[in-house]
C-alpha cells in the first residue's frame, strides 16, 4: 500500500520555494481569521459605552415631548443624563460635525435638535457661511 499523500501548495517567497502541507495553510488561516475578529472585537468597554450613549441621545429626540418643545435643552441633558452628561461633548462635536446636530440660544439656554440624516447629508462638505445662505 502507497503512503499517504498529504495535499500541500507550492508557496513562492522571494528567495525560495517552499510546500505548504494543507495543515500549515490551515493554521496560517485559522491565524490570520483569528487576528482580524480580535480587531473587529477590540473595542473598549468604554467605546461600547460612548456608541451606546450616542444612540441614547439620538433616540431622545423621537420623543414628542422635545419634538414639540424645539429640542432638547442643556438643563434637560442634565436632568436625563445625570453623571454621564460629562461625556455629552465628544457625542454633540462629532453630531454638528456631521451636520446631523443644531444648537439654538433661547434665553440663556441652549437648545440642540437633531437633523434628519437626508438633511445633514445635503449639507456635508460646506463651510458655515454656505449653510446660512
Amino acid at each position: 500500500m502507497p503512503p499517504k499523500r498529504i495535499a500541500s501548495t507550492l508557496i513562492e517567497t522571494p528567495n525560495r520555494k517552499r510546500r505548504a502541507t494543507s495543515s500549515t495553510i490551515q493554521n496560517t488561516t485559522a491565524a490570520a481569521t483569528g487576528m482580524l475578529v480580535g480587531m473587529v472585537k477590540s473595542e473598549t468597554p468604554d467605546q461600547q459605552d460612548n456608541v451606546l450613549l450616542k444612540q441614547e441621545f439620538i433616540n431622545l429626540f423621537d420623543d414628542i415631548q422635545y419634538q414639540i418643545n424645539g429640542g432638547v435643552s442643556n438643563s434637560q441633558l442634565k436632568n436625563i443624563f445625570k453623571e454621564r452628561y460629562n461625556q455629552l461633548p465628544t457625542i454633540i462635536n462629532e453630531l454638528i460635525q456631521e451636520s446631523r446636530l443644531a444648537m439654538s440660544k433661547v434665553g440663556s439656554e441652549l437648545l440642540y435638535n437633531l437633523i434628519s440624516q437626508e438633511v445633514a447629508s445635503k449639507f456635508s462638505g460646506l463651510d458655515v457661511a454656505a449653510r446660512m445662505v
